[in-house]
């Protein structure tokens, strides 16, 4: 009997030494989460970019372009098949997924491409 007490209390213990830990290495696991995801979407083909809007520019350049964010240089892109979908997704940061296309430039400033996925980024 006294046997069974003590395992009985030692499990106990364990329970609620447990219960604060677990907060920690659900924020660790969400963070690791979140980093599998970006992996995941980067192996898919995704890329990060971010939605300038220049409709109200005086300038001759696109209504919407889309700039990418790497680390070397950034790329202006002019998504030609902008669907209103995309539209509360305007001036947020993104993940793109896009065909380049072979055709002539509508604006000097960004090369057209086809937009096949839009998915909005959490950062």
């Amino acid at each position: 009997m006294r046997q069974f007490f003590k395992i009985s209390a030692s499990a106990f213990l364990c329970v609620l030494m447990g219960c604060n830990s677990t907060k920690q290495v659900t924020s660790k696991e969400n963070e690791s989460s979140i980093k599998e995801t970006t992996k995941e979407l980067v192996d898919k083909g995704y890329v990060k970019a971010e939605f300038v809007d220049n409709s109200q520019s005086k300038a001759k350049t696109c209504a919407t372009m889309i700039k990418l964010v790497n680390n070397k240089q950034s790329e202006m892109l002019d998504p030609i098949n902008m669907d209103d979908k995309y539209s509360e997704l305007k001036n947020s940061k993104i993940w793109i997924k896009y065909t380049s296309l072979r055709m002539k430039n509508r604006c000097d400033e960004a090369r057209p491409v086809n937009i096949v996925d839009i998915k909005k980024r959490e950062e």
